[in-house]
């Protein structure tokens, strides 16, 4: 799929934006009114000059798009609505469409929610709206780093062959090469000049203006008859390269919902759902971008956001929302207490039933305890981390703790509950794992314990309590496996695969948990990202010398398998001890290695004797020096080179007596 071949580029180091771990961030939330020419959301938008040629549009009757008079099953409509169009006075100005009120059936607020996130030189853009390919393609081409690749929205005429050398076909031919399947499915005629040029216009053309004030009439308005006066689908302003970003993403409902959003073009072309839901007007798509760019170009250094002129309009709103959410508020919180009094009492005291066990990474630790029943309880479950003999909060409820509750299985278990009598039993887990990609956040070994708060219902009140865990520990997993063990010559080699790591756990109580048997990502398995397996980091040998002096002694990844410079003798044990064997991440192998005994035929061989010369008269012999010895005074020649010295200083001494001897 699309997602793994991301995925995997990404890993090997051909994403657009390199991974690091260290980068500036920033958070720009924008609210604003609409536009002057189109200062209130909308819903069922329908084309002015679509009724005036006969076939009537209202709004709302087709909720959400306009219903016409034959198309929609509302035969009749020109009858009621012709009068009215056909009686309006010439040179009167007409809005090029008209609508109805989308709040607050539709819209929740009577404003925009703009938002921008800066993650390095990754820009997040979202329009709060259910964007179509036309929006995203132009906030990328005007917040990227390259000048001049502008995305003005996609054109028929540049699916023709005679257009591929047009300047203004750059941009879509790289992207959506014209195609015989493309072409034959362009809607309608492309014989029309006039009307490809007028299109085109609408595209291409400018929208610098749109949006001022003085040009709110006109921007809601029919369109002019002359083509360069066109303010086409998007505004001809992009950030400059120092003020750009290498990754641009735009994202939909992220906080808000502000209908879909389609570009003008798209607008005026023919009434249609999408366009039905656009709720600022035919420019809503450019007001959206051009705010999103401004933003994203103030979180590096430039210019701030200019308020817009209806920001008082934007404030009166908030207030509005602020006095509307605070009297829901109040009324659910009185209906709420008032429920209480008709609630049975929590069935016992709050208390942990089941204290979590010792885990390994790639598993996970939980806990079991009685709390409130969830009309009124839900915890607050954190885990905590022993560092320097002192607790510190290492993980929350933001995606790395989990908690579940036991509801009534049974109708007995149902009035049980009614009455007071069910145990309300809650389960929280926490997952140990290590991360993918590289550099999220690696589970610890260590000391942790669970802490929750909640409330209990008592005597008819609600009463806060506290639990906290026993200590839980968290060890690496031992899956790492070491196989093969051979010594030859002395030297010790094992084969050491990389690490599988598992793709999933079991945890009773937890339903959610589970492997889907998906060959690419599995959705259930864990519910953070785990790492698949890792290569191997590093592997040493334990040897214990005849004489019972152990050491460790380093191996190297050579032709595949892990080889130790041991220079193993007759009486030495070697093995790969539990944690002789590790991961990247620091996992080992949980069972050890025990390697075959030396023998004579796969010892080190022994030391060749060192070799005396012959000494010229008055002076000493001189000896070939034994082989160098490791620093630990390891293998044959580190135990062997003293005696085979002692053993030569003998008869040298003696020969020296005996030529000091008076003759």
């Amino acid at each position: 799929s699309a997602a793994r071949e991301g995925f995997d580029a990404i890993g090997r180091g051909e994403g657009q934006v390199p991974f690091t771990t260290d980068f500036p961030v920033g958070v720009s939330n924008f609210w604003t009114a609409g536009p002057v020419s189109h200062p209130y959301p909308s819903v069922s938008n329908c084309n002015s000059a679509q009724s005036f040629q006969g076939d009537m549009g209202v709004p709302v009757a087709g909720l959400p798009d306009c219903a016409r008079s034959e198309d929609n099953g509302f035969p009749g409509l020109g009858d009621v609505f012709g009068p009215i169009f056909g009686n309006v006075p010439a040179g009167t100005p007409i809005p090029g469409h008209y609508d109805a009120p989308g709040h607050p059936a539709v819209e929740e607020n009577q404003r925009i929610h703009l938002q921008a996130v800066r993650l390095g030189e990754v820009l997040l853009g979202s329009c709060a709206c259910e964007a179509q390919v036309d929006l995203i393609l132009n906030l990328k081409s005007r917040a990227n780093t390259v000048q001049g690749d502008l995305w003005n929205g996609f054109d028929y005429a540049c699916l023709l062959p005679e257009n591929l050398s047009d300047p203004l076909c750059a941009q879509q031919t790289g992207r959506y090469a014209p195609t015989a399947d493309r072409i034959s499915k362009i809607p309608g005629s492309l014989a029309d000049v006039a009307r490809v040029a007028r299109m085109r216009a609408q595209i291409h053309n400018d929208a610098a203006g749109w949006d001022a004030p003085a040009n709110a009439l006109a921007a809601q308005g029919a369109e002019p008859a002359d083509e360069s006066e066109i303010w086409g689908n998007f505004t001809h302003e992009e950030l400059p390269a120092e003020l750009g970003y290498s990754l641009v993403v735009g994202l939909g409902h992220t906080g808000d919902y502000n209908g879909y959003t389609v570009s003008y073009r798209e607008y005026l072309s023919r009434d249609s759902y999408r366009k039905a839901l656009t709720a600022y007007g035919p420019h809503t798509a450019d007001f959206m971008v051009t705010r999103l760019v401004r933003m994203a170009g103030a979180m590096k250094g430039g210019p701030a956001v200019p308020a817009d002129p209806l920001a008082a309009q934007a404030m009166a709103d908030e207030q509005r929302q602020v006095a509307q959410a605070t009297a829901n508020g109040q009324a659910s919180a009185a209906a709420f207490m008032s429920r209480l009094g008709s609630i049975a009492d929590d069935m016992g005291e709050p208390a942990i039933l089941t204290e979590p066990a010792d885990t390994t990474r790639l598993s996970a630790a939980s806990m079991v305890w009685r709390g409130g029943g969830n009309s009124h309880d839900n915890p607050v479950v954190t885990v905590e981390r022993e560092v320097a003999d002192a607790w510190q909060p290492f993980a929350t409820q933001d995606g790395e703790v989990q908690s579940f509750l036991r509801f009534p299985a049974s109708d007995d278990e149902l009035l049980a509950a009614k009455a007071g009598q069910f145990e309300w039993r809650w389960i929280a887990s926490f997952e140990a794992f290590d991360p993918l990609p590289l550099g999220i956040g690696q589970t610890p070994t260590g000391r942790y314990r669970f802490v929750v708060q909640g409330q209990t219902l008592s005597g008819g009140a609600l009463a806060p309590y506290r639990l906290e865990s026993a200590p839980f520990n968290v060890s690496p997993w031992p899956g790492v496996m070491v196989q093969d063990g051979r010594i030859e010559a002395g030297q010790v080699s094992v084969l050491v695969p990389d690490s599988v790591y598992p793709r999933t756990y079991a945890l009773e109580g937890i339903a959610a948990i589970a492997d889907d048997a998906s060959t690419t990502i599995c959705r259930t398995c864990t519910f953070r990202p785990w790492a698949f397996g890792a290569a191997i980091a590093n592997v040493s040998v334990q040897v214990t010398r005849a004489k019972g002096v152990v050491e460790n002694v380093p191996a190297t990844l050579q032709g595949g398998r892990w080889l130790a410079d041991t220079r193993l003798a007759i009486g030495d044990v070697a093995m790969i001890a539990i944690g002789g064997a590790k991961d990247v991440f620091g996992e080992i192998n949980g069972a050890a290695l025990l390697l075959p005994a030396v023998t004579a035929d796969n010892a080190a061989p022994a030391p060749p004797p060192p070799v005396v010369n012959p000494p010229s008269p008055g002076t000493l012999p001189v000896i070939n020096p034994a082989p160098a010895v490791s620093a630990a005074g390891s293998g044959s020649e580190g135990r062997f080179g003293g005696v085979w010295s002692l053993w030569l200083l003998l008869p040298l001494l003696a020969y020296r007596l005996r030529r000091s001897q008076p003759r």
